[in-house]
């Protein structure tokens, strides 16, 4: 049996793993791809996020990966929004922004919703 040892990855990287998704995705290596998702989230950052975000979507992913990265989008929006590609991004990927506010949304609903059940739920004596 060969040894392997583990190989890191920096941000830099990004385009190569981009590519190694594609031809994962390509030559259907799946065992390949889910090891370019562990990837892609190590080197998540606010700098790259953006084209994470598309290619997770242009490949299809899946839904784990996607809200991990969400999640994310949703943390550090403040930073994310002052990067000189978030334009770019609002206009080639309108689709990714409305499904990341519309999330938003529901997540704020979510948890108004449970703000007034909790307020429903104190005994009127406690105020």
């Amino acid at each position: 049996h060969a040894k392997t040892r583990p190989v890191r990855f920096t941000s830099v990287d990004l385009e190569l793993i981009i590519g190694v998704v594609h031809l994962s995705s390509k030559y259907q290596v799946w065992l390949l791809m889910d090891s370019c998702k562990d990837v892609l989230m190590d080197i998540l950052n606010v700098d790259n996020v953006l084209k994470i975000m598309v290619v997770i979507d242009k490949y299809e992913l899946g839904h784990m990966i996607s809200e991990m990265v969400s999640s994310f989008m949703k943390e550090n929006i403040a930073t994310i929004v002052d990067k000189e590609n978030w334009s770019e991004f609002l206009g080639e990927f309108p689709a990714l922004v409305k499904d990341l506010v519309l999330d938003m949304k529901k997540e704020m609903i979510d948890t108004n919703d449970a703000l007034k059940n909790a307020r429903n739920n104190v005994c009127a004596t406690c105020f």
